[in-house]
């Protein structure tokens, strides 16, 4: 009860107390009177889940004094609330992620708070994310707006999208993004280097910034923060699509899981071709691809997130931590990956390593299939094609027992899949 009471106190801060405000000496008493009511009453339309009234009334107040920091702070609560993202929940949702992590050898499930249970992977960075995207309000309108197209696989016709780049994703028409968009738009001229990586490259931290603006950014920095983690878990939502909920991807849910027979062999090899197309667009490695890609905005968005927490004086760990467990979790297979890679740009090499930490259970499914005593049905151009489907899943993952070292190799897979 402590943690969730430091973590809301954190979220519902309200003025930087003690700080100092040019700004707020070059505006005149009734302007500043004028700004603190329109902002109480937005407050208090914000509290009552009146997003759209209490967006109106803190642009009155800007259009008075667009320096004014309180109403420019609101507002981009007001369009992460618009998004599905409260700093109360969100909070909440880092404390379970957090302790999440350290119970996941012990058990292989967990329960959200709508009742939905998804399986723990064992994977740090993907327990998180199942932990933290049951807070986003996504739709299917926001997942067809983030992608270029839609396929069914399987059997069971699971659906699984195409991403679009990062860019394109945030100039589409996902309502969802656009709010988390206008956020952190709204914030920028708030927003000191501190709380940005120190190698930060996104385009959208590039703004004239206010300053006449205070010193003091803890609540800012916190909704900056939440801007962007909002963003990761959206992406990673549209990456790895759960129809479901149970925390299954659908494309590791359509990997067949029965046994493998010679009646059902055309299907197999055509569904895990599918997933492996599927895959190949999702975990792009190509340079120009990589660097636009969701997954190394999702990357980019978690450092900014675990930054801006970190610029936050006293604030409790049992926020910060998930995020931080996922960065270094996906610095260490990165920092593991790129010693053998083949790729050669870092966003390249970082795909590769996110691509190989996401698909772990894909990879695992696949790999007892293709070492089941029943794969020997399979004729021989059926399993070099399931091998080379393993094979370009994880390519630094040991080859399965079954598969031949004379054909588990680039060229050659690359010929049988592409007949």
């Amino acid at each position: 009860m402590r943690k969730l009471v430091l973590a809301i106190g954190l979220a519902s801060m309200t003025s930087a107390c003690g700080s100092f405000n040019l700004n707020e000496m070059l505006t005149s008493k009734a302007e500043k009177d004028a700004i603190d009511s329109l902002v109480q009453e937005a407050q208090y339309e914000y509290d009552k889940g009146r997003y759209d009234s209490a967006l109106n009334l803190t642009n009155k107040a800007l259009a008075i004094n667009p320096n004014s920091e309180s109403p420019t702070i609101l507002k981009s609560y007001v369009y992460l609330s618009k998004a599905g993202l409260d700093a109360i929940n969100i909070s909440k949702k880092l404390i379970i992620a957090n302790e999440a992590t350290k119970t996941t050898a012990a058990t292989t499930t967990t329960t959200s708070s709508s009742g939905t249970t998804a399986v723990k992977s064992g994977d740090t960075t993907t327990d998180n994310f199942n932990t933290l995207k049951s807070v986003m309000n996504l739709t299917e309108t926001d997942f067809d707006a983030m992608s270029s197209s839609s396929a069914t696989i399987g059997d069971s016709a699971l659906k699984i999208y195409y991403p679009l780049s990062a860019s394109l994703a945030r100039d589409g028409k996902s309502e969802s993004l656009a709010y988390l968009n206008e956020a952190i738009d709204t914030l920028c001229p708030l927003i000191l280097s501190n709380a940005n990586p120190e190698t930060d490259e996104d385009t959208r931290h590039t703004c004239t910034k206010n300053s006449l603006a205070s010193a003091a950014k803890g609540r800012a920095n916190f909704a900056w923060a939440l801007g962007h983690l909002g963003e990761s878990i959206a992406f990673y939502s549209e990456i790895l699509y759960d129809s479901n909920g149970d925390g299954v991807p659908n494309l590791q849910a359509a990997i067949p899981t029965g046994t493998l027979t010679a009646n059902n062999a055309g299907t197999f090899i055509s569904t895990v071709n599918a997933v492996n197309t599927a895959l190949t667009a999702i975990f792009p490695t190509e340079a120009a691809a990589a660097a636009e890609s969701m997954l190394n905005a999702l990357f980019s968005d978690l450092k900014t997130a675990s930054t801006a927490l970190s610029a936050i004086p006293g604030v409790p760990t049992e926020v910060s931590d998930s995020v931080q467990k996922s960065i270094k979790d996906l610095d260490a297979k990165i920092a593991t990956i790129t010693k053998a890679t083949t790729t050669t740009s870092a966003e390249g090499a970082q795909n590769e390593a996110l691509k190989n930490s996401l698909t772990t259970g894909m990879a695992t499914v696949l790999e007892s299939k293709i070492e089941s005593p029943q794969f020997s049905t399979l004729s021989s151009g059926d399993q070099l094609k399931a091998c080379c489907v393993y094979r370009s899943m994880n390519a630094k993952a040991e080859m399965p027992t079954t598969c031949s070292a004379v054909t588990y190799k680039d060229a050659v897979c690359a010929a049988a899949l592409a007949q």
